[in-house]
């Protein structure tokens, strides 16, 4: 029987010595730098060491020592004049493009963590792609909002989006299976202790709500809350694409980024796609930063600078949702450099076939896959900074058994247990299976079936218990049993499988 598996993470419960984190390097010009200044506070406060210079990145990473364990970069990069006050200039490294209007080199500041210049990124590098402290406050203010808050269940949660594969008849066929596919993954390889919520750009689908509201019933699912949030599909600079209807193109643009104006900011986001984290593209502001700065948008956002891959995307992606279940790192740099290295090593043979039959028909060219690999580790650039807190539960005591034709469980109280914290009891049932059926026929009907699609993902809280209460009690469903201790600084969670496979 699979258990929540006991990781010890990093909490933001006390500190002692400043430094036990490692070194945060802050590097930029010197008006930015300034007014990073309660953020640098904070990080202190963590248990950073915290070190600040307006050297270029690369010499200011090379004067420490030991090496920093996460950089944050301020400042633009773009063709402006080098007297440009905001310049702080990106690495730049050569691409593998498969097309003709591809570049020669792409923008990559996750290559200024490759260290020993091996093509894989030992420590996370992040970027506030800011041109005035006006930019880097509204930032700031966004991580210190961020992380000074109390987690609840939601942060347990990953909204993700599937916007349409494309690529004509092989994409219809990738429709077929993409939703079984993905439920399979689920079962499989998420932690149990995690819910999702799906949005999937195909009208058959019971998880993808009327088309045209697709934008707002994603933005107002990422402003309730989550781990992470996540869209893998095909992008440019300035759009993700939704999907075509007999009006046109449907896509996420900036408008909609612009419209997250909740009162807290978003969990991190991650674009599975091309180009929306092209930051250096001087005709227009990326999709990444377009949600960065939008006041309710997402704290940080992972995007890459040239056109992605779909099959490291997927190796990408997967292999996110396989660090869950291991021993994740609590701060979103860390967790995402982890992720991107263990894709990288990944090798599906038949995958990797498949792919090397249909690149030639598809885009006209058969691609090394270890060009692919080498790529996807730098060219995705992560806005906002890599020492963002993910409230990463921690392991909390407690028994499970069965008997008979139920379950009796009971929770340790822990010793520092506060007045005002509380256990939350959930629920899931075993994941369903769903197909793809009848477009929906009107908007209200359609995003309900949504709605109803996803409660099966999530948990449904049965009860909650004070801290003078007795915590232990019995259910008789079989499926996933979530034991959740709310109201502290940090989430601790039982999960137990009950009698049945994910």
């Amino acid at each position: 029987m699979r258990r929540f598996l006991p990781w010890v993470c990093l909490a933001f419960l006390s500190v002692t010595h400043a430094g036990e984190r490692g070194t945060w390097l802050c590097v930029g010009p010197r008006e930015l730098v300034e007014a990073a200044a309660p953020l640098c506070e904070l990080r202190m406060s963590q248990g950073w060491r915290v070190e600040r210079s307006q050297s270029p990145p690369a010499e200011a990473i090379a004067a420490l020592d030991p090496k920093p364990a996460a950089v944050l970069i301020l400042g633009d990069d773009s063709t402006a004049p080098v007297a440009a006050p905001w310049l702080t200039a990106a690495e730049r490294r050569p691409y593998h493009g498969w097309l003709a209007k591809h570049p020669k080199e792409f923008v990559s500041d996750a290559a200024y963590g490759d260290l020993n210049r091996d093509g894989i990124p030992e420590i996370p590098v992040g970027r506030i792609p800011a041109r005035s402290p006006a930019d880097v406050d509204a930032v700031v203010k966004k991580i210190i909002a961020w992380e000074k808050r109390t987690p609840s269940p939601a942060d347990l949660s990953v909204p993700v989006w599937a916007g349409d594969p494309g690529f004509g008849k092989i994409g219809e066929g990738m429709k077929l299976i993409s939703l079984p596919f993905f439920m399979n993954r689920l079962r499989e390889e998420a932690p149990l202790w995690a819910s999702f919520w799906l949005l999937q750009s195909e009208p058959r689908s019971p998880f993808c709500g009327w088309p045209e509201d697709s934008a707002t019933n994603f933005n107002q699912r990422i402003s309730q809350g989550s781990l992470f949030s996540a869209m893998i599909g095909h992008g440019r600079t300035d759009s993700w694409w939704i999907m075509t209807l007999p009006t046109g193109s449907l896509r996420y643009r900036p408008e909609d980024a612009r419209a997250l104006v909740a009162p807290q900011p978003a969990a991190p986001h991650i674009v599975f796609a091309c180009r929306c984290g092209a930051f250096a593209d001087p005709k227009t502001r990326c999709l990444g930063e377009e949600m960065l700065f939008a006041p309710g948008g997402p704290v940080a956002c992972i995007a890459a600078s040239v056109d992605s891959h779909p099959l490291t995307n997927y190796y990408g992606s997967t292999s996110l949702l396989e660090d869950l279940n291991r021993d994740p790192s609590d701060t979103l740099g860390q967790l995402w450099v982890d992720s991107i290295t263990r894709a990288h090593a990944r090798h599906e043979v038949l995958k990797e076939l498949l792919v090397s039959l249909l690149e030639p028909i598809v885009i006209g060219k058969r691609n090394p896959v270890e060009d692919l690999k080498a790529d996807h580790l730098l060219i995705y650039n992560l806005l906002g900074d890599p020492a963002t807190r993910l409230f990463m539960p921690r392991p909390l005591e407690a028994k499970v058994e069965r008997l008979g034709s139920e379950w009796k469980w009971s929770v340790t109280k822990p010793t520092d247990l506060a007045p005002g914290q509380r256990l939350v009891i959930q629920h899931r049932p075993p994941l369903p299976g769903v197909y793809l059926g009848k477009p929906g026929s009107e908007p209200q009907a359609a995003n309900m079936a949504l709605e109803k699609a996803n409660a099966a993902l999530g948990f449904r809280t049965l009860k909650e218990l004070n801290s003078t209460e007795a915590w232990n009690g019995e259910i008789a469903e079989p499926g996933t049993l979530r034991l959740c201790v709310t109201g502290g600084p940090a989430l601790l969670v039982h999960a137990e499988n009950l009698g049945m496979t994910k």
